[in-house]
């Protein structure tokens, strides 16, 4: 790997996890990858100009380098108007100091003296270009832009609305550096060419990662100048069948863009307690180490490993059926799971005594010396004894649908007195146990014991 493509991968790819797999498997982004990357990266506009300009200057391919040139003479020329002193327009600074949602901090005639006012802030602003209405202005129209797969007529993908919006908006970011933009005052038909929403153009071109993180995997968003930034969750939905989605997103007339990378991540919004979901980029996702025995703490209830002291494990298991099924029949394999026991109790316990089936064979035939020399039975759900007991996979999931159920239902939680953070911590118990039963499809029983 030459310098060049090492300082790109630290710049561009925050994700560790990320950039050692692409290291593992000798993975080379195209030109074309790179640029598109770049593109849709945080980093100021002008940045974005500089980087891309490179690649134009050094890439063999003729309708890229059109594309990029074409894309950085246009935001020149957005932005040179949108600085023009026109007649009949006004600069409004928006205040973004607790949410990018606008807060007008003041109108200006100067959109110098905007930008200067606005560096004072400390944090990241916009300027919006509003025409002053008068009986006679003749109004520069909204713009809407559909895609390609919407609206196949090129001609027809940017079209002026009748209704009324700003002229244009950049956005900066605190010390003053343009860091989008979008603009009505260039002509439509040149806009057609730059800000389709086709995946043909650099900006939008679908790119290949190579595949990190399994469904269930907990992960935490790095990198990012986002709301999301510094997030845990988990993977939901990642590329189903990886080699068929990136044969059917590459091929000639594929309708994916860059956002379809994306993975679906789960999160728990703390704030309002709601289950929701976000998609990212697995560029932006690392893996959240887990490896905590011996650590429960009221953010950590639940945890990958065995921990040896007050506990619950949880793992998926083999069983030798026999008339009497003893500690030694039993298989542990994969990932184990560490609940903290008064956890369990106070919370899960009550689920898997209404779960179990005692009636099952793996369960029914259980037998133990713990009690006695000659041994019995083991008759329910037991606990404290080191003594499994067994839940079909079907059993395991109308658990832990019931669990996400009551984290989504507010009343129920209210009702349960299930706190913030517990909800949070069933969120985790879910996801990992359903990690466990998804790295192990050949299997079918799950062990609980303590």
């Amino acid at each position: 790997m030459d310098k060049e493509y090492e300082a790109f991968l630290n710049k561009y790819i925050p994700s560790a996890d990320m950039r050692a797999k692409i290291l593992e498997v000798g993975h080379q982004f195209s030109d074309w990858d790179r640029a598109a990357i770049i593109w849709n990266s945080d980093i100021p506009l002008l940045e974005k100009h500089e980087e891309i300009q490179r690649i134009a200057d050094g890439t063999s391919d003729s309708e890229l380098r059109e594309q990029i040139l074409e894309r950085i003479a246009y935001d020149q020329d957005a932005l040179r108007i949108f600085t023009d002193l026109s007649e009949g327009c006004v600069y409004a600074l928006n205040s973004h100091e607790f949410t990018p949602e606008d807060d007008i901090a003041g109108y200006y005639e100067d959109p110098t003296l905007a930008l200067e006012e606005g560096c004072k802030f400390g944090f990241e602003f916009s300027i919006e270009k509003h025409q002053i209405i008068k009986k006679e202005t003749v109004r520069i129209k909204g713009r809407s832009i559909s895609s390609p797969i919407i609206e196949p007529d090129e001609s027809k993908q940017i079209e002026e609305m009748d209704y009324y919006s700003a002229l244009a908006e950049v956005e900066y970011d605190k010390q003053g550096r343009v860091l989008s933009y979008w603009s009505n005052e260039i002509p439509k038909e040149r806009e057609i060419k730059v800000n389709t929403l086709s995946n043909k153009r650099f900006e939008n071109k679908f790119v290949v990662f190579p595949k990190v993180f399994e469904e269930n995997e907990k992960i935490r968003v790095v990198g990012t100048n986002s709301n999301n930034d510094g997030f845990t969750g988990w993977v939901n939905r990642g590329f189903w069948g990886y080699e068929e989605f990136i044969k059917k997103a590459t091929a000639e007339n594929a309708i994916e863009d860059y956002s379809d990378a994306a993975l679906v991540i789960n999160y728990l919004d703390e704030d309002v307690l709601t289950w929701t979901h976000s998609h990212i980029l697995p560029i932006y996702l690392e893996r959240v180490s887990e490896e905590l025995c011996n650590s429960f703490d009221e953010d950590h209830q639940v945890i990958i490993g065995h921990d040896f002291g007050g506990a619950v494990w949880v793992q998926a298991v083999e069983v030798n059926v026999s008339d009497k099924i003893l500690t030694k029949d039993t298989k542990e394999v994969g990932k184990e799971i560490s609940v903290n026991k008064s956890f369990f109790n106070r919370v899960l316990k009550p689920l898997f005594v209404e779960a179990f089936d005692l009636n099952m064979a793996e369960n029914k035939n259980r037998y133990t010396y713990a009690f006695s020399e000659e041994g019995r039975y083991l008759t329910c759900f037991e606990e404290d004894i080191l003594e499994s007991n067994f839940f079909t996979y079907e059993q395991i999931e109308k658990v832990l649908d019931i669990i996400e159920d009551c984290v989504r239902d507010g009343a129920r939680r209210i009702e349960e007195r299930i706190g913030g953070k517990d909800a949070i911590q069933l969120v985790t118990f879910a996801a990992h146990v359903r990690r466990i039963m998804a790295e192990n499809p050949n299997l079918k029983l799950i062990s609980v014991l303590s």
